[in-house]
């Protein structure tokens, strides 16, 4: 079966699909899983003014942290986060891999994966505070695992609720093949028996499925995708799921949409929503001797979107040879992101790409849509991508020096060209330990500060591990200044969920206030474009009802110049 990676399929061998990446070229398709800076960055003013004054002492020592972090080269490791920048977190006696990550609201960080329990794996989670210590609150010591059958279980994704129940979602062997499996949690980390059957939910659609990729509506609903095996060939595989657990009838067929692209092997590795509810892709397809990007929209009912690409799917290659998206996301503004590797004909690199709202690619992003990043190695990968709230995009994954993999990361301005005022020209690689490590995913602080989770050979086996990077984002909840606006927002945290802003310009400018969660998405649009003169200027900004309680971001835009704000709700 022509690009099947025997790693992903077979009984007894169940290591994430992005570990059998070769490190030479293949000589058959295989699927695996999952210039300058355009402004100075801006400087702080501690104000002594009234508004300053409502602000709690809370923000005064956030604001000391973050100012310490920036004197740091950005891109280098904060040493502020567990020991010097790196986090090492056995789950079990043997192998624990970390695959995905995300964020709460108070900044806490929950990392899923798979630890080796005995003679099988199971579902493993670990929370930790957001400077890296165990949480001990949740689970037994800050860790936890779940057995869901009687072979191997492997958490491949995870998606926090609003309410802040944890969902973990991967696969089970079931004895013959391979199930799309989700357990979901409670803040505690235990499971929620009101979800499936104890916690539990598992899904067969064919001969082999693999859930790659998971995330949450505002309603609840729960969104899975990855592959199934249809007759003989991968292909693209969604389900949606009640909050109860239940496969949602009026999404697809029972619950379940299937995609083929052209009568061979596809495979989706990232699920991402848009604010209208449509539903977006990224994956691979085999197109012909190789296989390329791939992308696929749907709207909410699981139907395919004829307004992207052609009857809802685009392929884009690389190069000549082998291209495969991994990590899918949304711009503010709905533009696409889509990161991954090509194969150069000699090694792999970076390989990222930017889509117009109706798939087709950006022609202002990198090279006429696309940007090839390569670390000077043998295998570079990128399995996730991040947004910070200056529109800065985040790529992470893994580059092989030749005996290793060592997690790698590379930041671009908007614009798609390497931010060189990151790292070595854009570019950092740690080798979080002597042995093979490899990053899966990238989260945003509050603080602007990078965290990447997977895993690490920490002795005798591989551990959970992460890193922090300080960024130089200049982000805090207190006056920020830049060349073009100075703003401030208070009270904070906000009062009867209202707040004011407060922003200066030094010309006139179409304004943009808009909301970011700590993940980097937008969840709520003040203003977009409105002109405003030269001046001083306050704004009420109300927020949502609904808007669960946490940190978030409040960026201003004007010209060419921004500022972002912390904002406790």
């Amino acid at each position: 079966m022509m690009g099947v990676c025997s790693c992903a399929q077979m009984p007894g061998i169940y290591m994430s699909a992005l570990r059998c990446l070769p490190l030479q070229p293949p000589s058959t398709p295989i699927v695996s899983t999952p210039q300058r800076p355009d402004r100075p960055h801006p400087s702080f003013k501690i104000s002594t003014t009234p508004a300053m004054n409502t602000k709690h002492m809370s923000a005064v020592v956030g604001a000391s942290l973050l100012l310490h972090a920036l004197s740091a080269q950005p891109g280098a490791l904060d040493e502020t986060f567990g020991d010097g920048g790196k986090v090492f977190a056995p789950i079990g006696a043997e192998n624990d891999l970390a695959h995905a990550a995300v964020l709460q609201p108070d900044g806490r960080i929950i990392a899923a994966g798979w630890a080796k329990m005995g003679a099988t794996n199971d579902f493993a989670l670990a929370r930790f505070t957001a400077d890296g210590a165990p949480d001990l609150t949740f689970g037994t010591a800050g860790k936890l695992t779940t057995d869901i059958g009687s072979g191997d279980d492997q958490a491949i994704a995870v998606a926090l609720q609003p309410d802040g129940c944890i969902v973990a979602a991967g696969w089970t062997f079931n004895g013959a093949d391979l199930d799309f499996a989700l357990v979901r949690y409670l803040p505690d980390g235990t499971a929620d028996s009101s979800f499936g059957i104890a916690g539990k939910q598992t899904t067969d659609l064919g001969a082999s499925d693999y859930i790659a990729s998971v995330a949450v509506q505002p309603d609840g609903k729960i969104v899975v995708a990855g592959h199934t095996n249809t007759l003989g060939t991968l292909d693209f595989a969604l389900a949606r799921y009640l909050p109860d657990g239940t496969p949602d009838g009026d999404f697809g067929t029972g619950g379940t949409v299937i995609t083929d692209f052209f009568q061979n092997n596809d495979w989706a590795a990232s699920v991402a929503l848009q604010a209208d509810g449509k539903i977006v892709v990224a994956g691979l397809a085999i197109t012909g001797a190789d296989y390329d990007f791939a992308l696929a929209r749907y709207h909410p009912n699981g139907s395919l979107d004829d307004s992207f690409g052609t009857g809802g799917k685009v392929t884009t290659a690389f190069g000549p040879s082998d291209d495969k998206g991994i990590a899918v996301l949304l711009q503010p503004d709905g533009k696409i992101l889509a990161g991954g590797y090509l194969y150069n004909g000699a090694h792999y690199d970076f390989a990222l790409a930017r889509y117009d709202t109706d798939g087709s690619l950006d022609e202002h992003f990198g090279n006429a849509g696309k940007t090839v990043t390569d670390f000077d190695g043998e295998g570079d990968l990128i399995a996730a991508l991040a947004l910070q709230p200056d529109g800065k995009i985040v790529a992470a994954g893994r580059s092989s020096n030749g005996q290793h993999y060592d997690f790698a990361l590379a930041r671009y301005l908007p614009s798609g060209i390497l931010d060189n005022s990151f790292g070595a020209e854009g570019r950092v690689v740690t080798p979080v330990s002597t042995g093979q490590n490899s990053a899966f995913a990238a989260l945003i602080q509050p603080g602007g500060n990078i965290v990447l989770a997977g895993y690490a050979y920490d002795g005798p086996a591989e551990d959970f591990a992460l890193a922090r990077y300080v960024s130089g984002l200049s982000v805090g909840a207190h006056d920020v200044f830049s060349p073009v606006i100075e703003a401030s927002v208070f009270p904070n945290p906000a009062r009867q969920n209202t707040t004011t802003l407060e922003y200066t310009l030094q010309a006139p400018a179409s304004v943009s206030v808009r909301l970011f969660d700590i993940r980097g998405r937008v969840v709520q649009t003040f203003s977009e474009g409105r002109p405003d003169t030269a001046g001083t200027h306050q704004r009420t900004l109300s927020l949502s009802a609904d808007l669960p309680p946490g940190v978030y971001l409040v960026v201003i835009t004007a010209g060419n110049g921004s500022a972002t704000l912390e904002l406790v709700k």
